[in-house]
C-alpha cells in the first residue's frame, strides 16, 4: 500500500472533519461578502450622513463581524489540524518523511480554503440581494431604496478570504 492510498483512507475517514472546515469557511466569507456589498452600496452610502452616528455604527458592527467570522474560522481550523496531527503522527510512524507530510497538508489546507472561498464568494452576491429584499419586504420599500451591486464588496470579500487563508496555514 503506497502512501498516497494511506493517505486517501485517512482523508476519507476524516471527510466530517473536511466538511466542517468548508462550511465554516463558506459561511464566513460569504457573510462578510454579502454584508459589505449592502454596507459600501450606493444605496447605503448616500443615505448615510457623512461622519454621521449611523455610518459609524454601521462600521462597528461590520468589524464586529469581521472579527466574530474571522475567529470562527481559525477555530474550525484548529479542530481540523488538530486531528490532522494526528494522521500525520501515524504517518510518521509508517515512516513517511516530515517534507512529503508538509506539503500534502499544504495541498489539502489550499484546496480546501480556495474551494470553500470561492464559493463564498460567489454565494455572497445572492446573499445580499435576499437580506436587501427582506429589508425593502419587511422595513421600507421605496424608490430610492433599490438594490445597487457594490463591486467594492468582492474585494472586501476576497480580502477576507485571503486573511482566512494566511491564518489556516499558519
Amino acid at each position: 500500500m503506497t502512501l498516497n492510498k494511506i493517505y486517501g483512507k485517512l482523508r476519507s475517514y476524516n471527510r466530517k472533519n473536511y466538511f466542517l472546515l468548508t462550511f465554516c469557511i463558506l459561511l464566513s466569507v460569504s457573510l462578510i461578502t454579502s454584508y459589505a456589498m449592502i454596507y459600501f452600496s450606493p444605496t447605503v452610502q448616500n443615505f448615510l450622513p457623512q461622519g454621521g452616528d449611523s455610518r459609524k455604527m454601521g462600521t462597528m458592527i461590520f468589524a464586529a463581524a469581521i472579527l466574530g467570522c474571522g475567529i470562527f474560522t481559525v477555530y474550525a481550523s484548529s479542530l481540523f489540524l488538530k486531528y490532522k496531527s494526528r494522521e500525520m503522527g501515524i504517518l510518521m510512524a509508517i515512516g513517511a518523511q516530515k517534507r512529503q507530510l508538509r506539503s500534502v497538508l499544504f495541498v489539502d489546507i489550499g484546496l480546501v480554503t480556495a474551494s470553500s472561498s470561492l464559493i463564498g464568494l460567489v454565494l455572497g452576491i445572492p446573499v445580499s440581494r435576499g437580506v436587501w429584499g427582506l429589508f425593502q419586504l419587511l422595513i421600507v420599500d421605496t424608490r430610492e431604496m433599490h438594490y445597487q451591486f457594490a463591486p467594492i464588496g468582492l474585494g472586501v470579500g476576497a480580502g477576507f478570504a485571503a486573511a482566512v487563508t494566511v491564518c489556516c496555514f499558519i
